[in-house]
């Protein structure tokens, strides 16, 4: 039987609410089990008209998370886990906060099924943040800029649509913090997860 799978668009720009990214995680286990979306905000902001009919899909891992606390090791820099709401989390998150250096670096391991995936980063932006340099198994995939000059506490950001996995295998993923905005202060991350969303 072939799998047939459920397209998800975001807009990289758009901001989600703690609620909405409860509720899209309520719609991953929905599609997973062939039921129906929920009805809610959530659905008609962030999902695709062609895309709100589930099919039953197979066992296969079709959407996978990185925490970013579950850092495999420091490559360059240091890091800190930060979960208080005035800096750092929002309701379910814990937020990996980097020292604010130039070329703070940090890894990250996951099994990933073969197949062709979309990547987010999960992440705020502020007027110190950097830029993220995404690297998936030594190749750099795409940069994502976190400066805004008023702070948003919960992007989730497009590092790309297209990734390629050929076989299933352990895949290294590494976030560095190489370059900032003109306008930014320093070169700080601060990002909740990295979320692969298998589309074929």
């Amino acid at each position: 039987m072939s799998d047939a799978f459920v397209a998800i668009e975001f807009d990289p720009n758009q901001v989600l609410t703690s609620t909405e990214m409860n509720q899209m995680a309520d719609n991953q286990a929905n599609l997973h089990n062939g039921t129906a979306l929920a009805d809610d905000c959530l659905a008609s902001r962030h999902l695709s008209a062609a895309s709100v009919t589930p099919a039953k899909l197979s066992d296969q891992d079709w959407l996978k998370k990185i925490p970013a606390f579950a850092m495999s090791s420091v490559v360059a820099g240091s890091w800190t886990q930060d979960a208080t709401s005035g800096t750092g989390s929002i309701a379910g998150h814990v937020a990996q906060l980097s020292d604010g250096s130039q070329n703070t670096e940090g890894q990250y391991k996951i099994v990933l099924a073969a197949g062709t995936y979309k990547m987010y980063l999960h992440h705020d932006r502020d007027i110190n943040r950097g830029i993220y340099t995404i690297s998936v198994d030594g190749t750099a995939i795409n940069t994502v800029d976190a400066y805004a000059a008023t702070r948003v506490v919960a992007v989730l950001s497009t590092v790309t649509t297209a990734l390629t996995i050929s076989t299933s295998k352990l895949v290294t993923v590494n976030i560095k913090m190489a370059s900032k905005n003109a306008s930014s202060s320093a070169y700080y991350a601060n990002f909740y997860e990295i979320v692969f969303a298998r589309t074929a």
